[in-house]
């Protein structure tokens, strides 16, 4: 957890900043909780939430909003999620999905939030938050079960030239380390050069 497996100062100086977006007054909190019991494409998910929790209700009839938060430590805030964008990340739907289907089962929807903890320059703390409906959610999580349909698929294949592939993706991230004996990476490469025709002709030759 934050507070207790940090590396020495530091993360007091960081986690006294987060102070704010910790809970307060929780009906029930859950820290390093594993989720179990949910599915995509027949696949077990399975995974660790940071923390979670259920504020107490004002009123009796006032529905409930459990949240699920996810730490996160960088240093600067160029790159962290927006409320839409957080809504509709896989490992948050996971959380969310298991925090709707198998705890708070009467709540209409799940609050998801990354608090971002600033490394660099003087300690602070941002979060962003996004509510997503239990029908949005599992609309949502209908798209995931497809994705995790097609990587069970892809895994059992022996041929990568059987695959469909994602050539814009290969020079992401620095390149991809597989692209020396790709055959979609030569062609991708090739083509740039020689043209479709061309780059066929010099790997059907080589």
């Amino acid at each position: 957890g934050l507070l207790v497996q940090g590396q020495g100062r530091q993360l007091g100086r960081l986690a006294r900043v987060g102070r704010e977006h910790m809970p307060h007054g929780a009906d029930q909190l859950f820290i390093e909780h594993e989720i179990e019991g949910i599915e995509a494409a027949g696949l077990p998910v399975i995974g660790f939430t940071d923390l979670m929790w259920c504020p107490p209700r004002k009123r009796a009839r006032d529905p409930r909003e459990p949240e699920v938060l996810d730490w996160k430590f960088v240093g600067s805030y160029n790159y962290v999620a927006t409320s839409k964008s957080i809504t509709e990340l896989i490992p948050m739907l996971a959380y969310g999905k298991w925090a709707l289907d198998r705890q708070w089962t009467d709540a209409p929807a799940v609050r998801l939030s990354h608090v971002y903890f600033k490394t660099k320059g003087p300690p602070d703390a941002l979060k962003v938050s996004g509510v997503i409906t239990r029908e949005t959610l599992a609309s949502r999580w209908e798209y995931v079960s497809q994705v995790a349909g097609t990587m069970k698929a892809i895994a059992g294949e022996s041929q990568e030239s059987k695959v469909e592939a994602n050539t814009s993706s290969c020079g992401a991230y620095g390149g991809c380390p597989h692209l020396a004996y790709c055959s979609a990476g030569k062609f991708n490469a090739l083509s740039t050069m020689f043209g479709a025709d061309g780059a066929n002709d010099i790997i059907s030759k080589g």
